[in-house]
């Protein structure tokens, strides 16, 4: 008798188990279209700012950002959550400076309007 009961407990336990990963599972395809659109709309910013990388960080900016998440998120806290957003921002960073790279870059055999056919500095 002992034993049955173990095992419906065991059974009722990775049921529950299963069910939360799935909640987090959900979360965590919602968190990524987020992160998708903030790094859409990052790159916007960046395109606009006339400098690269890490000028292009507003230090001030991103710390405000982390007291503001701490307030709505306090698990978590102000020093988790700046791991996490140097970790956002600089991937958004990185991708924007990559696309930019792409966009600047001559595809081979290529030219035309947005497209760059003689060395830097010279006019098209």
């Amino acid at each position: 008798m002992h034993d049955r009961h173990h095992a419906t407990g065991t059974e009722n336990v990775d049921e529950r188990i299963r069910d939360l990963r799935g909640r987090i599972d959900l979360m965590d395809a919602e968190l990524a279209e987020l992160l998708e659109r903030r790094a859409l709309v990052a790159a916007q910013v960046q395109r606009l700012k006339p400098v690269g990388y890490f000028a292009g960080r507003d230090m001030t900016r991103e710390r405000e950002l982390v007291e503001r998440m701490a307030e709505r998120a306090p698990r978590l806290g102000a020093e988790h959550l700046a791991t996490i957003m140097d970790s956002v921002i600089g991937a958004g960073l990185a991708v924007a400076q990559e696309e930019a790279a792409g966009r600047d870059r001559p595809r081979s055999g290529t030219s035309g309007p947005g497209r760059r056919t003689g060395r830097p500095g010279e006019r098209p």
